[in-house]
């Protein structure tokens, strides 16, 4: 039997794609959300989150709305907005690290302590938004290590909604995705997923925006449910 970290990403990003996550959870399928605890939705959806019985993970982001931490840093505009991912993508055609590793450990325990307060207890686990860099990576290997938390950044195996958009263009049952794949039965792999409907929010902060209804759909399917069911074993991060 195969065996997967199901993740879901993305929660608090809006109202409308919180409510297709967690429409999502439905399915069994997902056992691991991560939230983004800088987004002010986050705050209103959160409680409806905490009945199910899964890992909640931090969801480390330096690229989407406002800092955590309080100090003026180089992550950010005049206005404590973080400088979008494109700005990080022109940057780091130039230089391997455009993240200044003081500001980002900084930012790291700020969005820790966020989540702590929002939630209620310390995450199941840490991964990122978007960007992996090594000032980022250790920044978030030594907070995780101080608090106590999983922190398994690097799968040897693993697939976000990006790799699935391919397949998704072709119309194909959803179940022949999983089928096609040769799954490690000796690693566990990562399955990504932003499962969400979609509002102005999503099309004004994301490029990724269509994909995630169809990651939502994905999930739902009885034919993906039933390959879950026979050929894979979904895990929380506390699980491995």
């Amino acid at each position: 039997m195969e065996t997967f970290i199901c993740r879901a990403d993305d929660f608090g990003l809006s109202k409308a794609y919180d409510l297709g996550l967690l429409d999502s959870l439905a399915s069994s399928i997902i056992k691991n959300v991560s939230l983004l605890v800088n987004m002010p939705q986050l705050k209103n959806d959160i409680h409806q989150l905490l009945s199910y019985p899964i890992d909640l993970g931090l969801h480390f982001n330096l690229c989407l709305g406002k800092a955590t931490s309080p100090n003026p840093s180089t992550l950010t505009d005049p206005s404590g907005n973080f400088f979008s991912s494109s700005y990080y993508r022109d940057r780091m055609q130039k230089e391997s690290d455009p993240f200044r590793e003081e500001d980002v450990d900084q930012e790291a325990r700020a969005q820790m302590e966020a989540f702590i307060q929002l939630v209620g207890k310390k995450p199941d686990y840490i991964d990122y938004h978007v960007f992996l860099t090594p000032s980022i990576e250790k920044a978030l290997q030594k907070v995780a290590e101080e608090y106590d938390v999983v922190c398994k950044l690097h799968f040897k195996k693993e697939k976000a909604t990006s790799d699935r958009a391919p397949f998704y263009e072709r119309k194909e049952p959803f179940s022949t995705w999983l089928e096609q794949e040769q799954w490690p039965k000796e690693e566990t792999t990562l399955l990504i997923f932003h499962p969400g409907f979609l509002d102005q929010d999503v099309f004004r902060l994301s490029s990724l925006t269509k994909l995630r209804c169809t990651d939502h759909a994905f999930l739902l399917d009885q034919e993906v449910q039933t390959y879950f069911r026979k050929q894979g074993k979904s895990i929380r991060y506390s699980e491995l």
